[in-house]
């Protein structure tokens, strides 16, 4: 501001943007003399692409136009995320950052899982109306089940995906021992049910077998079951002695259960004729009376209808004479 008179004087000095007074001050400038003040103004969106300011004494008045570009503004885009991975899959996020403001700008480019930063891409230098392009990855686990919130982000703006992780589960195997036969006879057939549930949500198949002291017995190979789901297996083999007191197992490939077996012996009807107790020696007017002795030799009881001969002629029989096991 120059005074050009010859006397010292103080005036206001006002400072006008676009027209509107933001500001004054006093100033005393000496005859013949020039003072150098300045005005500060903080520009906006608003402002964009420019302004006129303006500096005025109560004698004379100056203008300037201003340009005011756009700042830069580094936008995020997710291009292409999965929706579901299964855990232990890695999540690949393609990512397109543009700079949609006026001037050139340098930002560092964050990757967030559930708000942790995994990885940065730093000092993308973008001019205004350039764009960078790229991607990032992430390993699954089970703790991120079920599942996260993938995150780009610039200093000015962020774009997230939700992806459900799918568990993987078991085969989970229990013996209905209610459902089963495991008490038999040694001439039968075992019969071992089990309900195999998958705790995950992904389709597991798997063989399930059934094992005595360490030999398959019966299997259900490939068995393919749906997450969530449940199924029965049934499996049949033959008894055997040896098997008594031994553990059923049936397995898949993640978890086993174990039932115990009972195989009974099945022995004879032996038959031995009491003759003390029988009437042997009679007339022949009178009826002959045979009271035998029938003893199972096994385990298992056994029923058998039990008969009376006379030279090798049928004579009388007694029906299904049942007789349990080591009993007379």
């Amino acid at each position: 501001v120059e005074n050009t008179g010859d006397v010292n004087d103080t005036q206001p000095i006002a400072f006008t943007v676009n027209g509107d007074q933001k500001e004054t001050t006093n100033l005393t400038v000496a005859n013949g003399s020039t003072e150098t003040d300045s005005f500060t103004y903080p520009t906006g969106g608003d402002d964009v692409p420019g302004i006129d300011v303006g500096v005025a004494s109560e004698d004379t008045t100056d203008t300037a136009s201003v340009t005011v570009n756009e700042a830069a503004s580094f936008n995020v885009t997710i291009t292409d995320a999965p929706a579901n991975v299964t855990e232990g899959d890695d999540i690949t996020v393609d990512y397109n950052v543009t700079n949609t403001g006026g001037v050139t700008d340098t930002q560092d480019i964050t990757f967030e899982i559930d708000g942790t930063t995994e990885d940065t891409v730093a000092d993308v230098q973008l001019a205004p109306g350039n764009a960078s392009e790229g991607n990032f990855t992430y390993t699954t686990s089970d703790a991120d089940l079920p599942n996260v919130t993938a995150t780009v982000a610039s200093d000015d703006d962020s774009a997230s995906r939700t992806v459900e992780i799918a568990e993987i589960g078991v085969l989970d195997v229990t013996i209905d021992e209610a459902a089963s036969d495991l008490q038999v006879n040694d001439d039968e057939n075992i019969t071992v049910v089990a309900d195999v549930e998958n705790t995950g949500d992904v389709t597991l198949e798997q063989d399930i077998t059934a094992n005595v002291t360490g030999t398959t017995q019966d299997s259900e190979a490939n068995l393919s079951l749906a997450g969530g789901n449940t199924t029965e297996v049934p499996f049949e083999f033959a008894a055997d002695l040896a098997f008594d007191g031994e553990d059923v197992t049936v397995a898949s490939n993640d978890t086993s259960d174990t039932a115990q077996l009972t195989v009974l012996e099945v022995g004879e009807l032996t038959v031995d004729i009491d003759e003390n107790e029988s009437a042997l020696d009679v007339n022949d007017e009178q009826n002959v009376s045979v009271v035998a002795n029938i003893t199972n030799t096994g385990e298992a009881n056994l029923t058998q209808d039990v008969t009376a001969s006379v030279n090798g002629t049928q004579e009388a029989i007694a029906s299904d004479v049942t007789v349990t096991g080591g009993a007379t």
